[in-house]
């Protein structure tokens, strides 16, 4: 399953959290889940908006970033032939940006299930034959 920071996002906040982020995190704590080298920016952005908005404390942070520790999360490296071949391909074919996209790249290479909160994703993913993760396959 790839698994994209929106909704890697939510499990720092008990308030964002729902059936389905929860679902893919007790799926992402039981497999190895993959993730493109973007993923890690985002998480590092959205950590410092958070703090910078007074949405996450710092023990806050801790917690989320060691629960991040405990998952087994595969980095797909930054490769420019992906980048400016299928990533920017499929940016131009959905109307993704080339970071949604690079999440519906490695989904199609991987063969896997995509994990995402993201509209543009959601309808992008099963016009590139990507399978979404929802609770019901998930579980």
């Amino acid at each position: 399953m790839v698994v994209d920071a929106s909704v890697a996002m939510t499990w720092a906040f008990e308030d964002e959290s729902d059936a389905f982020t929860l679902g893919v995190l007790r799926q992402a704590q039981s497999q190895s889940i993959y993730v493109p080298a973007l993923f890690w920016f985002e998480i590092g952005n959205g950590i410092v908006v958070a703090q910078r908005r007074g949405r996450l404390a710092e023990t806050g942070r801790l917690r989320f970033e060691q629960l991040l520790d405990e998952i087994e999360i595969d980095t797909s490296p930054v490769e420019p032939p992906i980048v400016f071949g299928r990533v920017l391909a499929l940016s131009h074919a959905h109307g993704l940006t080339a970071y949604d996209a690079s999440y519906l790249e490695l989904a199609m290479r991987l063969n896997a299930r995509l994990a995402t909160l993201d509209t543009a994703l959601i309808e992008a993913a099963p016009r590139a034959g990507v399978r979404l993760f929802t609770i019901s396959n998930g579980d």
